[in-house]
């Protein structure tokens, strides 16, 4: 079984024939659908429901219409809530493909040319990535032009200022272990909230940790998890009352994620009108061999939540808070 370079990365068939194009269009056609929803958000200081988002998108169509601009979206892609819901959930998933693909690629190409995977190698990667998602690579859309043009892309990284190999994995080590002390300090401070203070370290540098990372921070996480468990474990025992509220959207979070992931992120978020847990508790009820694999199901499930939705809907919804503000919230 191959070792993973970075948690997320999943085996890909470079060679199997993919729709780039339409990959990449539905990207975009995402971004327009969640710009908007975002937009009714600051519109109504709340998130719209289903329909509210749909009537809202049609009539930003319209307006475009009357005035002559050119459509950013097929109007037949939303005529009813199933359908609205149907081609989000398509355009997730075909992004999911897209990432994995361009992981694979730029992987690759830094192991072939003894480029360490760092926090600055990994950063320059996801920006690319998040880049060509959304604007392709002009004409090439068979996997072997797309996985040349990547290579190409990526090869500033040999001449970026600042980027010393010297350095090798302490400076991705490095990063996790900040962000995991400052964690764990931030629990002895009774004006901060450190409800779900590791999950947003996860999803934060999601596409940056290795199954090394981990191990070689299992003392921080663990340290972490059972002050979680002394000082928590009651207030995680309610119910997700946002999640509840806004039920289809929870629903449609769910939908991107297998069995097990959706499973992991039902017992620690309570996406499902159920109890929140613990990690301390997810790990003994899912009888876990060692808490590093369960960080990693974590991990990868937040992975997919991240590059699907906004991280506004992603904070309210998982951890309670707005994403600016620290404090749980309930609006």
């Amino acid at each position: 079984m191959d070792i993973k370079r970075i948690v997320i990365e999943n085996q890909v068939d470079r060679k199997k024939q993919i729709d780039f194009k339409k990959h990449i269009d539905g990207c975009s056609k995402l971004d327009y659908l969640f710009t908007k929803f975002l937009e009714y958000r600051t519109s109504y200081s709340r998130y719209p429901t289903i329909n509210k988002w749909r009537e809202f998108v049609v009539t930003s169509l319209l307006e475009s219409l009357s005035e002559n601009k050119k459509l950013k979206f097929d109007m037949v892609g939303i005529n009813s809530n199933k359908k609205l819901k149907e081609n989000i959930y398509i355009y997730q998933k075909n992004k999911i493909v897209l990432y994995d693909f361009y992981f694979s690629c730029a992987l690759d190409f830094y192991e072939g040319n003894d480029i360490t995977i760092n926090s600055l190698s990994m950063e320059i990667c996801y920006e690319m990535i998040f880049e060509k998602s959304y604007y392709g690579f002009d004409i090439f859309y068979l996997p072997s032009q797309i996985e040349r043009n990547i290579f190409k892309v990526l090869s500033r990284v040999n001449y970026s200022n600042g980027f010393e190999n010297s350095i090798g994995q302490n400076s991705i080590l490095n990063e996790l272990e900040t962000q995991l002390c400052r964690t764990l300090v931030n629990f002895e401070n009774i004006e901060y909230s450190n409800l779900f203070s590791l999950d947003k370290v996860l999803i934060q540098l999601s596409y940056k940790i290795s199954p090394e990372n981990i191990l070689h921070n299992i003392n921080y996480f663990k340290k972490i998890i059972f002050k979680e468990q002394m000082l928590l474990a009651q207030r995680l025992s309610s119910k997700n009352i946002i999640a509840k509220k806004y039920n289809e959207i929870s629903k449609m979070l769910l939908s991107i994620l297998n069995s097990k992931e959706k499973e992991l992120i039902n017992l620690r978020y309570g996406l499902d009108n159920e109890r929140r847990y613990t990690l301390f508790d997810i790990y003994h009820m899912k009888q876990y061999k060692n808490y590093k694999l369960l960080l990693e199901d974590l991990i990868r499930a937040l992975w997919k939540i991240k590059i699907c939705w906004p991280n506004g809907i992603i904070y309210k919804l998982l951890f309670c808070s707005d994403e600016q503000y620290q404090e749980e919230s309930l609006f």
